[in-house]
């Protein structure tokens, strides 16, 4: 368990050490349609989400928009590591599945379920999320991979894109 020690910093101290950053990333999907529970793209790197190697950090929001306009539903599974699930657009349950040492690897799960189609594209975005975020021993980057809750079908692979506002501790 982790020792906290509460007089290590004065509270002006700590709230000027933490830094808030919006990083984005475009994953690749598959540009065919997914059912449900299909793999929507695998881990892509949300690089230096921790201020230093094995941080932590406080996952505030993720916003998220798409050329395509589509509207469904989609998870976002935060993992401190880029190990793939499975092959994109097949079920991450059974051939595709995670083993037990990834499965101990996630840090969270995020759902998407407001998309909203504003004409040429769709945007969509989760606040208030406060999830706690720790980056591997020899690294400051967070991953970020995805799971399909629709039939959407994408006609680009590069149509999404992830903006993630984090606090850095």
């Amino acid at each position: 368990m982790a020792e906290t020690d509460l007089r290590k910093y004065a509270v002006v101290e700590k709230l000027n050490k933490m830094d808030v950053d919006l990083i984005d990333v475009q994953p690749t999907v598959d540009d065919s349609a997914y059912a449900a529970g299909d793999l929507m793209f695998n881990p892509i790197e949300i690089p230096f989400a921790a201020a230093v190697n094995g941080g932590t950090a406080i996952l505030q929001s993720i916003s998220v928009a798409n050329d395509d306009a589509l509207t469904g539903a989609f998870d976002i599974i935060l993992t401190s590591n880029d190990d793939a699930p499975g092959t994109l657009n097949n079920a991450v349950s059974g051939e595709s599945g995670l083993s037990d040492a990834n499965a101990d690897s996630i840090l969270g799960i995020v759902t998407i379920s407001n998309m909203v189609d504003v004409g040429g594209c769709s945007v969509g975005s989760k606040a208030n999320i406060g999830l706690v975020l720790k980056a591997a021993a020899s690294s400051r980057s967070i991953y970020a991979w995805g799971i399909a809750q629709s039939t959407d079908n994408p006609t680009a692979t590069g149509g999404y894109k992830l903006r993630f506002g984090i606090v850095k501790d």
